[in-house]
C-alpha cells in the first residue's frame, strides 16, 4: 500500500498520474479529474480526500478542508477511523497492491501508519517560493473561494506540511 503525500501544488499529481500509468491502482473510480485548480487532473482518490477534508473541518471550520496551520498531525474521530479501516479493507480485498494521493495525507501520516503498518509513503518535496508562487498564481485564477490563499498562509501551510513530512 502506498500513500503519495506532500505540500499541495509539489508535485504529488504528477507522481500519482506517472504511478497510474505503471499500472498503481490510486482510485477505487471515484476520483478528482481535471478541473480549474489542476487542468491535466488531480489523480485524488474522493474518499480519502472526503475523509481528510472532513477531519480538516472538524479542527478548523475556516479551513475549506485543506488550509489547516495545526502544529501537530491530526487525527479521526471514532466514525472517521471506521471509514479509513472500511477504506483500507475494501482496498485490500479488491487490490494486491494499490495506493492514494492526497496532499492532505501528509498531517495524517501518525494514524495512517498505526492503521496500515506496512504503509509506503512517497513524499514529494518542492521548494517553499515555487510552491506559494503556484498556490498563489491559482487563487488568482480561480473563481472558488476554496482556493483563495495569501502569501503568509502559503508559506505557513508549506512549512507545517514540510515538518510533518519530515516527522
Amino acid at each position: 500500500i502506498i500513500c503519495i503525500a506532500g505540500m499541495h501544488r509539489s508535485g504529488t499529481s504528477l507522481l500519482a498520474s506517472w504511478l497510474e500509468s505503471c499500472g498503481l491502482t490510486i482510485h477505487d473510480g471515484n476520483y478528482w479529474g481535471p478541473s480549474e485548480g489542476n487542468q491535466k487532473g488531480h489523480f485524488e482518490d474522493k474518499d480519502f480526500v472526503q475523509l481528510h477534508s472532513s477531519a480538516i473541518l472538524l479542527e478548523s471550520p475556516k479551513s475549506y478542508g485543506w488550509k489547516i496551520f495545526s502544529d501537530d498531525f491530526l487525527t479521526f474521530d471514532h466514525d472517521q477511523l471506521s471509514r479509513a479501516k472500511k477504506l483500507v479493507s475494501d482496498r485490500n480485498a479488491k487490490y494486491r497492491i494499490w495506493g492514494w494521493k492526497d496532499p492532505r495525507s501528509v498531517i495524517f501520516l501518525k494514524k495512517w501508519k498505526a492503521i496500515i503498518p506496512e504503509l509506503k509513503v512517497l513524499l514529494v518535496w518542492r521548494p517553499c517560493s515555487e510552491v506559494v508562487n503556484s498556490l498563489i498564481r491559482r487563487a488568482g485564477k480561480a473563481n472558488y473561494v476554496h482556493y483563495r490563499i495569501t502569501v503568509l498562509e502559503s508559506v505557513k501551510l508549506w512549512i507545517i506540511h514540510n515538518r510533518r513530512a519530515c516527522e
